[in-house]
């Protein structure tokens, strides 16, 4: 037995059994890699009888910037060139050469820029110009005298926000406030006090001189009640009079003593909550507030402001939004309208801009790729993608923007429409590589939905313009710009932007070998799917079926929310989504969101349709038939308001209708909730049955109708007529009940070099205004794992594997049970064979799966005989062993595996355990491999894709005891 220390990172035990040596009872040999608990990887060496293990350093690269980091050994951080180290959190700056960076880690990834060359030139050619900072909005600081001149010292200043460069690189999305109105209040106060004791020294023993004394202590006194008037909307000042005799000498201390209990009053919260408590006396008693009312007054700040920030190696974009307190007072609520309201968008370079076209070495068209950041009229902040195509030989500029989302990850709504890309207007490169599209009338951008009811819109007043940067050989290397869409009072539906892309090389040749590393995520040749599931063009398709809500049992409170199974003729009703896997990837690491159709947008759809049969039944004239038809339409209407917003059978929430109420008159419109409206003498109504549908499709416009149509008091049309709504808004507001989707996909994807997987589950939704709810049957909906590959599947005739050999791979995996998403490590090891006469399998393989924990860090868990249904209890899992599962030839003579119960099927429990599990022999789990070898190298298949699935039975628990799920990709180790 030895003992072989690992560096910094510990030791392990080597053992000798039969003249081979084993590490917990696994062989190891000259040349093995290992892996200490730290993560630091290290190489074994066998010389002379006795063991060493030499460090191997892990090298990242970090984007953006010439340098690498290499992990120290003990996994306390990265060390940067020769001396900078980096924290273990890979956020924070380095110098290197001189020259400073900051390094912050994204998806899975090290980036970094260069930030300290001064981005305020006054002209292009000069470089370091910031072209698109827009008047009355953003502007970039001047940086403090202290501080060296570089966008480290620099801030982007909009209204009362204040966002330092440094800070916003790797962060995408940031917020700042003021000062709090009650300090600014007292500090304001406190100067008065002091102005107010030195009139009384100046003034106060010249009886001559008390007239003006008197005078100018009650207007001070008038400024402090003007001061306190910031804090309190209501008129709390009655108490404040200050009355004073035309002696004042007598009355300084008191005078002094009104300032001080102001001032004391604003000091703290615990004061403050006190001075404003009713019946406790305080000065600000008739403010009347209760404590986390004054606690909510006291912390409030005269304005905040979000930022979203972007940025390519030498360009920086962003769009800020800066909201104030109505009239400048705590107790009302922000606004984007009042001194310092502030929305608009940045954009600037470090490097100088091109200054002519003839100097970029190009012909032909260059594509170039980047993002942008957005703002509404309304302040609601977007990040997105955009594409820019220049064609050279005519000087055109096409720009597309896609992917809008919110910090949240909601996309960008149309006239209640979900959009899906955005054509720019055409520009005309100039020939000092400038582009400038004025926003006039005839300048359109077009608009694309998702939605099938409505592809396109054109919006005219649209603005492009932009600048290609880079001087010499970098001419033309990269842009910067400004686009918008529409004009302010168009609101949320009014767009400003700002962008920086690079240019991109041309794609790679048809011919390219799997030998070389493919970054082409669309392509899926090698593919590992659930039933019914495929990828085409970049689009991963999951099919399910469609959940609706139930008409029969929705006619209480508790019932409102039910929903089944739709059926189509006795047929389950197939429900689609279509995921895109470019974004779906440059996003990973991280549980995202794919909505479903848009209830709202549905029920919009279905009334606009009913009120189109309505109006031809109407042209039928009075007949019964006609009647009928009316009464027909008028039912189908309030039907489908109710399942698609409301989710109950009656008319309205239990309390009168507008139907009912004799006090209102039959010509009000909104008597249509129960019935189509009639004269007295029987004959229908029908202008005012027209004019109370379109009451609802307005009330189905945007988010701000609908809020107004369901609010309480306002005598909207979803409300009853005692004011009340027909149902109260949820906890998220009218903008979640907006963006309410049928269903939506939570879908978690990562990947290696040559490998993608993933797993995702699918939530439901009755009615707009009801919560999502998760679906873990286990059915065609989910919860499932996927995983692919671009390069094409090994072909056993590329290889001559020797009786023996082995191949060992090392990757990752997400997996999903029920309502949780776990990722982990996966070794796969294969030991190859040649086939037996007339047999088909070439190998098997030993699987590990180890270290599944969710995103908070909590590990899947064992619990034996027994277990909870939120999988808490029980010992933690360090790794799933499957052994022997087969490697096949299928008749394309294609490598795969395939095993839905393989013959050893163990667990290894938390390493402080020191436990192992055999499930297959106590019959406590079963599991299944499914996947295929991918590539092809000098020493055998470049990596492999699949899925697996472990499941518990008898009384034995795994988690919360449902299936898991996982996808996974390994790539060969050296």
């Amino acid at each position: 037995m030895q003992e072989v220390v690992l560096g910094t990172s510990g030791s392990i035990i080597l053992e000798r059994e039969g003249g081979n040596w084993t590490s917990d009872e696994r062989p190891v040999s000259d040349g093995d890699s290992i892996t200490a608990a730290n993560g630091s990887s290290y190489t074994l060496r066998y010389r002379n009888g006795h063991w060493s293990a030499e460090f191997v350093p892990e090298v990242r690269p970090i984007a953006g910037t010439p340098l690498s980091a290499t992990w120290r050994e003990d996994r306390s951080g990265y060390r940067v060139g020769t001396s900078a180290l980096l924290p273990k959190s890979g956020h924070g700056d380095v110098v290197s050469d001189d020259k400073r960076y900051h390094v912050w880690e994204e998806s899975g990834s090290l980036r970094g820029q260069r930030f300290d060359l001064p981005p305020h030139g006054t002209e292009a050619s000069e470089g370091y110009y910031s072209p698109y900072l827009q008047k009355r909005g953003p502007t970039l600081s001047v940086d403090d005298e202290e501080t060296v001149a570089n966008e480290q010292g620099s801030r982007i200043e909009v209204g009362g926000g204040s966002f330092p460069i440094g800070g916003l690189f790797g962060q995408k999305w940031a917020s700042s406030g003021s000062e709090r109105i009650v300090d600014g209040v007292r500090a304001e106060i406190a100067e008065m006090r002091n102005t107010a004791e030195a009139l009384f020294r100046a003034l106060g023993d010249d009886q001559a001189l008390q007239g003006l004394l008197t005078t100018e202590v009650r207007l001070l006194w008038r400024e402090v009640v003007t001061e306190i008037g910031k804090i309190f909307d209501a008129n709390v000042n009655k108490w404040q009079t200050l009355s004073l005799s035309s002696d004042l000498i007598d009355q300084r201390e008191h005078v002094i003593e009104r300032f001080d209990t102001v001032l004391e009053a604003l000091s703290s919260l615990k004061a403050f909550q006190a001075a404003t408590e009713t019946r406790g006396g305080g000065v600000f008693a008739q403010a009347k507030k209760s404590e986390v009312a004054a606690r909510n007054l006291f912390s409030a700040q005269l304005s905040r402001s979000s930022a979203v920030f972007g940025l390519t190696e030498s360009t920086r974009y962003g769009a800020v939004d800066t909201q104030v307190r109505g009239g400048g007072n705590a107790e009302r609520a922000f606004g984007r309208s009042g001194p310092g309201a502030v929305s608009g968008a940045f954009a600037y370079s470090i490097i100088a801009t091109t200054e002519r076209t003839s100097d970029i070495n190009i012909s032909g068209d260059a594509v170039y790729l980047g993002g942008t950041t957005v703002t509404t009229g309304k302040g609601r902040l977007y990040r997105g993608s955009i594409a820019l195509q220049i064609r050279f030989d005519n000087n055109s500029v096409q720009g597309l923007v896609t992917s809008l989302q919110t910090e949240r990850d909601r996309p960008w709504f149309h006239r209640g429409t979900r959009v899906d890309e955005i054509y720019l207007p055409n520009a005309t490169l100039e020939s000092d590589a400038n582009w400038r599209v004025e926003q006039e009338a005839e300048s359109s951008a077009q608009i694309v939905y998702e939605d099938a009811f409505e592809r396109w819109f054109s919006v005219s007043k649209s603005s492009f313009e932009g600048s290609l940067l880079g001087t010499g050989e970098q001419a033309g290397h990269e842009a910067v710009g400004y686009w918008s869409i529409g004009t302010r009072r168009d609101g949320a539906e009014f767009l400003v932007g700002t962008f920086g892309a690079v240019m991109v090389e041309d794609p790679p040749d048809t011919d390219q070998t799997d030998t070389e590393i493919l970054d082409d995520i669309n392509l899926a040749p090698t593919a590992v799917l659930p039933e019914g599931s495929e990828i085409e063009d970049g689009i991963l398709t999951l099919r399910g079926t469609l959940f609706g809500p139930n008409p029969e049992t929705t006619r209480t409170e508790a019932d409102w929310d039910d929903e089944i199974l739709l059926l189509e003729e006795g047929r389950k009703i197939e429900d689609t989504y279509k995921l895109p896997l470019e974004e779906a990837f440059a996003r990973q690491g991280a549980v995202r969101d794919y909505l479903g159709r848009d209830l709202i947008l549905l029920a919009r759809h279905e009334v606009h349709e009913l009120r189109d049969q309505l109006s031809a039944v109407i042209l039928l004239g009075q007949d019964a038939v006609a009647l009928r038809e009316r009464s027909r339409v008028w039912s189908k209407i309030n039907e489908r308001v109710r399942s698609r917003l409301f989710g109950t059978a009656d008319n309205a929430l239990p309390g009168r209708d507008f139907a009912s109420d004799t006090a209102v008159p039959r010509s009000d419109p909104r008597k249509w909730s129960s019935g189509y409206p009639t004269a007295q003498d029987g004959s229908p109504e029908d202008a005012a049955a027209l004019e109370a549908i379109d009451l609802v499709l307005a009330a189905l416009a945007s988010p701000t109708d609908l809020a107004d149509a369901a609010a309480e008091g306002r005598g909207g049309v979803f409300t009853r007529a005692d004011g009340m709504p027909f149902r109260p808004l949820s906890a998220g507001g009218i903008d979640e009940i907006w963006e309410r989707a049928q269903g939506r996909i939570k879908m978690w994807v990562e990947s290696t070099d040559y490998t993608r997987f993933g797993a995702w589950r699918k939530q439901t939704a009755p009615n707009a205004w009801s919560e999502y709810r998760d679906r873990i049957e286990e059915d065609e909906n989910g919860p499932n794992a996927f995983a692919y590959s671009p390069l094409s599947p090994s072909n056993y005739n590329d290889y001559r594997f020797p009786v023996g050999g082995t191949s060992r791979y090392s990757g990752r995996t997400v997996a999903v049970q029920g309502t949780k998403f776990y990722t982990g490590a996966v070794e796969l090891m294969a030991r190859w064979h040649e086939p037996q006469r007339g047999q088909y399998d070439a190998g098997t393989l030993s699987v590990a799966i180890s270290g599944l924990e969710t995103t908070e860090g909590v590990p899947l868990r064992y619990a034996g005989a027994g277990g909870t249904a939120d999988g808490s209890t029980g010992e933690p899992i360090s790794t799933i062993y499957l052994d022997r599962v087969r490697v096949q030839i299928d008749s394309e003579r294609l490598l795969y595996f395939s095993d839905t119960s393989p013959s050893a099927l163990s667990i290894e429990l938390d390493r402080t355990s020191d436990r192992y599990v055999d499930l297959s022999d106590a019959l406590s789990a079963t599991a299944s491999l499914v996947g295929f070898f991918v590539g092809r190298t000098q020493d055998g298949p470049q990596g492999a894709v699949g899925t697996w699935t472990l499941r518990s039975r008898h009384s034995h628990t795994i988690g919360t005891g449902a299936t898991v799920r996982g996808g996974f990709g390994v790539e060969l180790v050296p």
